[in-house]
């Protein structure tokens, strides 16, 4: 059987008992407007684990972006910083700590990665890890010009 209730009663006692899985009707002035429901929850979403060349046609990086220059400037650069904790975590399958060149070949150029590389990064059992020297070391090559991420 619906409950039908004013605006007020709403406020204080029918969000609960639509919750518990009764049927609310919400009236004002006796007249009903609203048809009070619980929401159910949401399925999580299921996400492609096809990664490699995920971002193909869209990283640019110059054709000097890996050259004895570009390392030793990034070098300098990441010299400059912190000691990172690089330690990889077990989580099932294998893990994956990439270095900066897979993780642009994995996103931008995967016409670089074997076959087997792309099936193990497209693989959902295996971890990605990604350190956040790389993270720095592609953050330098986009600052000084030899790399471009949109």
């Amino acid at each position: 059987m619906a409950i039908t209730a004013n605006i007020h009663e709403a406020k204080t006692k029918l969000i609960e008992r639509a919750l518990a899985g009764e049927e609310v009707i919400i009236a004002k002035a006796g007249k009903p407007l609203v048809h009070l429901t619980p929401v159910p929850p949401a399925e999580p979403a299921k996400m492609s684990r096809d990664i490699a060349g995920c971002m193909e046609g869209r990283i640019w990086f110059a054709p000097d972006w890996d050259s004895p220059e570009t390392k030793a400037e990034i070098e300098r650069w990441m010299s400059e910083g912190d000691e990172h904790d690089k330690r990889v975590r077990r989580a099932g399958g294998v893990n994956l700590l990439l270095d900066t060149n897979a993780v642009i070949w994995m996103l931008g150029d995967s016409s670089r990665l074997t076959p087997s590389t792309a099936a193990l990064l497209n693989d959902p059992a295996n971890q990605i890890w990604i350190s956040t020297s790389t993270i720095h070391e592609i953050a330098v090559r986009v600052s000084i010009g030899k790399l471009r991420m949109p």
